[in-house]
């Protein structure tokens, strides 16, 4: 007979704590957050989704509708958070009844809530490409390689030739040649 303790249990999933999704008030919104290309509902629906789903965007993209790419999705939360946080670090500063403006809605601080969405589609682009190579683009590029380090084997032969008494010196990024100065010919 097996005690409680000698049990095996299978390993407890993997819970994401969650995050701290900001909420904005009408004012804010309409303050700091208005953008030409997301309406109030569309902004809404984000924050709920990155609320819901802990802000893992491969599910927050699938499940938002209309579509949109993910970059334009983590964009337009990552530049949410950067404004909200300016706005309320500003209305902190003004006084009682003004309301605090944001000199420039690109403007960048160093609140860490930068994404760089040039850079991320870059990026995915780069990987599509990468995805999309055929096998006989693959052994073309195999022979490459090949072919390259056949043409360094024959320079270090052409280099150990010309020049015997050479000290070799290689690294992992390259090799060179080099030559004794003449202080150590004495």
């Amino acid at each position: 007979p097996r005690k409680q303790s000698d049990r095996v249990l299978p390993e407890q999933p993997v819970i994401t704590p969650p995050q701290a999704i900001p909420t904005y008030t009408d004012e804010e919104y309409a303050g700091c957050l208005k953008d030409a290309m997301w309406t109030r509902a569309m902004t809404d629906q984000l924050m709920d989704l990155c609320r819901r789903f802990s802000l893992h965007f491969p599910v927050i993209a699938d499940r938002f509708e209309p579509p949109i790419p993910l970059e334009y999705l983590k964009a337009r939360f990552y530049t949410v958070c950067r404004l909200l946080m300016e706005w309320r670090r500003k209305a902190a500063t003004v006084p009682l009844g003004t309301t605090p403006q944001i000199e420039s809605p690109d403007a960048e601080a160093d609140s860490g809530f930068h994404y760089d969405l040039e850079h991320a589609i870059r990026r995915r682009e780069a990987l599509e490409e990468r995805y999309r190579r055929t096998a006989d683009d693959l052994r073309e590029e195999m022979e490459v390689l090949v072919q390259g380090s056949e043409v360094e084997k024959l320079q270090q032969a052409f280099m150990a030739v010309q020049h015997p008494k050479s000290i070799r010196c290689r690294s992992r990024r390259r090799s060179f040649m080099m030559r004794p100065t003449s202080s150590s010919h004495q």
